[in-house]
């Protein structure tokens, strides 16, 4: 399912919000906002795809998210608790083609954004 972000912040926030509702929970859930890719991640987890230096972002989406392992990220996680309002997970790099997120409790929304082209 893919949802457009809409042209105000308020549509927005609600179109991120809908990919935890219960009614989608079998659902894969996928935005684009530019070159950005945001996906909601559930246990056990997933790849994602990119290139050495793009950015990753993991942000808890409806309570805290635990039992979170990163790798190919520069600063791996290891059985980590995101809670939910908080930055902590904002703005990783990616080392190398893919990063891999597992995760054991909670939902995660993963944001990937690109290196400019021509900055490669």
């Amino acid at each position: 399912m893919v949802g457009a972000m809409g042209g105000r912040i308020d549509m927005t926030i609600a179109n991120i919000l809908l990919m935890a509702h219960t009614n989608f929970s079998t659902c894969g859930i996928e935005f684009w906002h530019g070159e950005q890719t945001g996906r909601l991640v559930k246990p056990p987890g997933e790849a994602i795809s990119g290139h050495h230096g793009d950015t990753v972002s993991l942000i808890p989406l409806g309570g805290d998210a635990s039992g979170i392992t990163t790798q190919g990220l520069k600063y791996p996680l290891n059985d980590a608790v995101l809670t939910f309002g908080s930055s902590r997970g904002v703005s990783n790099l990616m080392t190398g083609q893919s990063a891999h997120v597992r995760l054991l409790h909670g939902q995660l929304l993963a944001i990937h954004t690109p290196l400019v082209t021509n900055e490669r």
